[in-house]
């Protein structure tokens, strides 16, 4: 998984970290909006499966980095009530629950 994250995915999040807006791109080559909308749908993807797994791992505070990122994607492609969007929510919000039981429980 990580591998193909590595591969396939996160070159788009250099994308995010620098706005396409406020700058031309120094390239000959033109981004198709399409294909840039479905590479980041695909790391939202990725991201939300990672989270999953850290969730069952017992690792929430990474898990809820990773899921916060996915929710952010798919909120600002698809749209707060996108069923997509929803479910990432419904698991950054377990996320969160979990995460707090811990830190109540370790600091004690």
């Amino acid at each position: 998984m990580e591998a193909a994250d590595q591969a396939f995915v996160t070159p788009v999040d250099k994308w995010f970290d620098k706005s396409l807006c406020w700058r031309s791109i120094q390239t000959n080559a033109q981004l198709n909006p399409c294909l840039w909308q479905e590479l980041a749908l695909t790391r939202a993807t990725v991201l939300e499966t990672r989270a999953k797994l850290m969730l069952r791992g017992a690792q929430f505070d990474v898990g809820d980095d990773l899921i916060r990122k996915a929710v952010f994607i798919r909120t600002s492609i698809c749209g707060e009530d996108h069923p997509d969007t929803v479910s990432a929510r419904e698991t950054l919000s377990k996320l969160t629950r979990l995460n707090a039981n811990v830190q109540i429980h370790t600091s004690t």
